[in-house]
C-alpha cells in the first residue's frame, strides 16, 4: 500500500531547489548577521535601528530603514548616504536644534586620559583654583621685585647721601631713560656690590664691564642733593 502524502506546512521547501520562483527573484538579504544593540540605541517606531552603518565597495555608507517597516533600504536599492555627508548633516541638524556637536574641552581631555568628565561644579572649582595659583605667582614675583628695589634704594641713598624718596626717583628716571624695568636696574645695582670672581674669562670680564658701565649712572658720584655729576646747580 502506498501511503498517502503527508500534508505539508507553509514553511516546508521541496528538495532540489524547486521552491518559490518569486522568492528567488528578490534581492538576497543576509539574515545570518545579528547584533545586540545597546539599550539606548535610537530605534524606529517599528523597533528597528534608526540608522544602519555598513561598508560597501564605495566605502562606508549610512542606511536608514524605511518608515512603516517593509523591505529594507538595501532591498529597495537605496544607495544611502556616504558617511562624511551623513555626519555633516548630523552636525547641521544639531546646530539647528541648539546642540553643540563638538564636545567641550573637559570632555576631550577626559576622553584622552580615560577619566570621566568633571561636573560643572568641579569645573568651576578647578578654574577658581587655577586663577588663585596665577594670582599667588604674580604676587610672589611682585614681592621679590619690590624687595630688590627697596634694597637698591638703600644702596643708592647711602652712596649718594640722599633721602630714599630721591633715590627711588633717580632709579625710576634711569629705568625710563633706558627703557627697562626698575626691578632689572635694581638687580644690577645689587650685583655691582658683589666682588668680582677670581680669574674671570674674557667674555665674563666684558659682560661685567658692560654691567658696571650701565650702573655707573646710578652709583656714580653725586652731590649731596642727589644731582647727577655735571648737572647745573
Amino acid at each position: 500500500m502506498i501511503p498517502d502524502p503527508r500534508p505539508s506546512g507553509g514553511d516546508d521547501r521541496p528538495a532540489g531547489g524547486c521552491g518559490n520562483l518569486s522568492a528567488a527573484a528578490e534581492p538576497a538579504v543576509d539574515r545570518s548577521t545579528s547584533v545586540v544593540l545597546p539599550p539606548d540605541a535610537l530605534r524606529t517606531p517599528d523597533g528597528a535601528p534608526a540608522v544602519l552603518l555598513t561598508r560597501t565597495t564605495a566605502g562606508w555608507t549610512v542606511l536608514q530603514p524605511p518608515a512603516g517597516g517593509g523591505r529594507s533600504a538595501a532591498a529597495e536599492g537605496d544607495a544611502g548616504l556616504p558617511l562624511v555627508e551623513a555626519m555633516t548633516l548630523a552636525d547641521l541638524v544639531a546646530g539647528e536644534l541648539g546642540v553643540h556637536p563638538e564636545p567641550n574641552r573637559q570632555a576631550r581631555r577626559a576622553a584622552r586620559s580615560g577619566a570621566t568628565a568633571e561636573s560643572p561644579e568641579e569645573g568651576a572649582e578647578s578654574e577658581q583654583l587655577q586663577a588663585l595659583r596665577r594670582t599667588v605667582a604674580q604676587l610672589e614675583h611682585a614681592l621679590a621685585a619690590r624687595v630688590s628695589i627697596e634694597r637698591a634704594i638703600g644702596v643708592l641713598a647711602e652712596r649718594h647721601d640722599t633721602p630714599p624718596r630721591q633715590a627711588f626717583e633717580r632709579l625710576r628716571q634711569q629705568a625710563r631713560n633706558s627703557g627697562r624695568s626698575a626691578a632689572d636696574l635694581a638687580v644690577e645695582v645689587l650685583d655691582s656690590l658683589a666682588p668680582p670672581a677670581p680669574g674671570p674669562t674674557t667674555g665674563r670680564r666684558g659682560a661685567d664691564d658692560e654691567r658696571a658701565a650701565r650702573s655707573e649712572g646710578l652709583l656714580g658720584s653725586a652731590g649731596g642733593d642727589g644731582t647727577p655729576p655735571g648737572a647745573p646747580s
